[in-house]
């Protein structure tokens, strides 16, 4: 599969998943993660050589070591008083990240964690692909309110 053959599937499929419930509701099934994953193999990860990605990278790295979550804090980004400043990238296959490839892909897995953790099989350290891409998700500028939730959680 070429990246743009993938870049065209992602923004097909994605928006498929959103069309009835918002995922956090209504997790996709298995033929939506394969194809995901598909996609996935295509694009990969962020390049974190790429100027403007390292940048990110690092703004939201220092932002969450740095920034006391009070209740206060909570207010005011509900509010929308607070802003982490982040650079829009340009990256090969941008549109598909931004419509929501990342956040996909942490959603399943969060939700494959969760049912392994009921059956006792879940482990830690599957975790940390969930906070990868998340991470990614954000660094890629796409500032979604549920990619923020799902990280804190």
């Amino acid at each position: 599969m070429s990246l743009r053959n993938a870049v065209n599937i992602a923004n097909y499929v994605i928006p498929y998943c959103f069309r009835k419930k918002h995922p956090l509701l209504s997790t996709p099934r298995s033929d939506i993660k394969s194809i995901l994953d598909k996609v996935y193999e295509v694009i990969g990860d962020v390049n974190q050589d790429d100027p403007v990605i390292s940048k990110n990278s690092s703004a939201l790295t220092e932002y969450l070591e740095t920034k006391m979550l009070d209740v206060r804090h909570i207010k005011f980004a509900f509010y929308g008083l607070i802003e982490l400043k982040l650079d829009p990238c340009d990256v090969p296959g941008i549109s598909a990240i931004q419509s929501g490839l990342y956040f996909m892909l942490g959603l399943i897995a969060v939700q494959i964690f969760k049912i392994r953790k009921r059956a006792m099989q879940g482990r830690s350290v599957e975790l940390d692909f969930v906070i990868k891409m998340f991470k990614a998700d954000l660094v890629c500028g796409s500032n979604r309110l549920e990619t923020w939730l799902l990280l804190a959680v």
